[in-house]
C-alpha cells in the first residue's frame, strides 16, 4: 500500500469539499454518492457548485442541516504535512484559497472570526453563528502559518510530533526504553532521565 499516494488522494478530496462550495469553505458533513449519480429532488439536500453540477449528477450531497462550517483545522493540517513531505506547491495554493475564504467570509470587523451556519451560499456571512471555536486559533491558524513559513527550523517533522490539539512534542533521542511492566520497571529516578529529556527540571518520579 502506497501510504503517501493515499494521503495525497484523501487530501485532494478534502480540498474538493472547499473548492466545490459556493463560499469556498467546506461543510461539516459530506455524503458521497456511489454509482451513476445523486438522487434527484431529494428533500433536505443541496447540489454542489450549481454552475456546473446538479443534484442528478453530483457525486457528493450536502444536507442542509450539515452545511455549517466551524473553522476546523483538519484539512489545513493535512496541507501542511503534505507540503513538508512533498514540497509540492499545490498544497500551498489550496491553503491560500482556504485562508482567503476564511478572511472573506468569517472575519468579524469588531474582531475575531465566526463559524458559519451554511456554506451553500456565495455570501455565507449572512449566516454567522456568532461563535469562534478555540481550535481555530490553536490549530487552524497554526497549521496555516506553518504551511506558509519558509523557516526550515520551525518545528521540523523529524524532530517534533504535533498531537491532536496541534501541541508540538519533541521526539526524544535516544528513545527511552519501554518497560515490559510496571513491576519489572521498578522505580526510576528523575536524575537517571535528565540527560535524555528536554526539560531543565524534573520532579522525582513516583
Amino acid at each position: 500500500m502506497d501510504v503517501l499516494a493515499d494521503a495525497e488522494e484523501l487530501t485532494s478530496t478534502c480540498n474538493e469539499m472547499y473548492r466545490r462550495m459556493p463560499s469556498g469553505l467546506a461543510p461539516e458533513i459530506t455524503h458521497f454518492v456511489r454509482g451513476t449519480g445523486a438522487p434527484t429532488g431529494a428533500p433536505g439536500h443541496a447540489g454542489l457548485h450549481p454552475s456546473t453540477d446538479t443534484q442528478s449528477d453530483s457525486d457528493i450531497i450536502i444536507k442542509i442541516r450539515d452545511s455549517h462550517n466551524l473553522l476546523r483545522p483538519e484539512t489545513a493540517e493535512s496541507l501542511f504535512v503534505l507540503w513538508r513531505v512533498t514540497r509540492d506547491p499545490v498544497y500551498r495554493d489550496w491553503g491560500w484559497e482556504m485562508w482567503k475564504n476564511f478572511e472573506r467570509h468569517c472575519r468579524i470587523s469588531s474582531g475575531g472570526y465566526s463559524s458559519l451556519g451554511s456554506v451553500l451560499h456565495s455570501h455565507p456571512e449572512n449566516t454567522y453563528k456568532d461563535k469562534q471555536e478555540s481550535f481555530f486559533l490553536g490549530e487552524t491558524l497554526k497549521y496555516l502559518y506553518l504551511l506558509f513559513s519558509d523557516d526550515e527550523e520551525l518545528l521540523p517533522l523529524d524532530r517534533y510530533v504535533l498531537n491532536t490539539e496541534a501541541h508540538p512534542l519533541p521526539i526524544l533521542e535516544p528513545p527511552l526504553p519501554a518497560p515490559k511492566s510496571l513491576q519489572q520497571a521498578g522505580r526510576v529516578k528523575a536524575t537517571e532521565l535528565r540527560h535524555k529529556l528536554p526539560f531543565d527540571h524534573l520532579a522525582e518520579l513516583r
